[in-house]
């Protein structure tokens, strides 16, 4: 049944985040579809663009608006691969949404980046308060924003990380993780964040 292949969709190959981000797109598309009568598995691209067209997000005030081009992307993406999954298991003829144009994805981010002197002003700011309080949440936040910046890593991938995670490698400190889908990887560990990281295990 449609139901019992939709649950295997969410189950396989998705890292946690991704399967709710995809549950909600799947329950707005499927909702909007009963709304309007319409049989998903019937769908054509104009069902799907009458329905992009219509996209809303409710803001803090409460007061519904436009949805922002990437989360109209990320919606799209989401309801092409349940078709797509569909089509693979013989359940879905066609995948109403490969037709559809997306907006395309800024390549800049929306939000400000810290500048060097930002950044500086930041790290130097969380240790400085560590040393002052000597709490061990002090030095734990200083060891996350360090480690956050001098890593590059998602905030997943260093708040799921464990003590164990930290080893050596040819005379490196590095620390294992587990990354976007799922996939375990390594990032070295440079001797300004090995400071904090050290005062918290400490």
């Amino acid at each position: 049944s449609v139901r019992h292949v939709t649950v295997l969709w969410l189950s396989v190959d998705y890292s946690e985040h991704t399967r709710r981000a995809y549950y909600a797109d799947l329950a707005a598309w499927l909702s909007w579809c009963h709304r309007t009568g319409l049989d998903p598995l019937r769908a054509r691209r104009a069902d799907v663009d009458a329905f992009k067209s219509g996209l809303t997000v409710t803001g803090r005030d409460g007061t519904p608006r436009p949805a922002a081009p990437s989360t109209v992307a990320r919606t799209l993406a989401g309801i092409s691969s349940w078709y797509r999954y569909l089509q693979s298991n013989d359940v879905a003829e066609a995948n109403p949404v490969d037709a559809v144009l997306r907006p395309k994805r800024d390549k800049a981010s929306p939000l400000p980046a810290l500048d060097e002197h930002a950044t500086a002003t930041l790290l130097d700011h969380a240790e400085t308060r560590a040393r002052r309080l000597d709490t061990e949440g002090a030095w734990r936040d200083a060891a996350l924003v360090s480690l956050l910046f001098h890593t590059g890593l998602r905030v997943s991938g260093l708040t799921g990380a464990q003590v164990a995670d930290l080893g050596a490698d040819s005379g490196y400190t590095i620390l294992r993780y587990t990354g976007k889908g799922g996939r375990r990887d390594l990032v070295p560990v440079v001797a300004p964040a090995l400071r904090p990281l050290g005062r918290y295990l400490a």
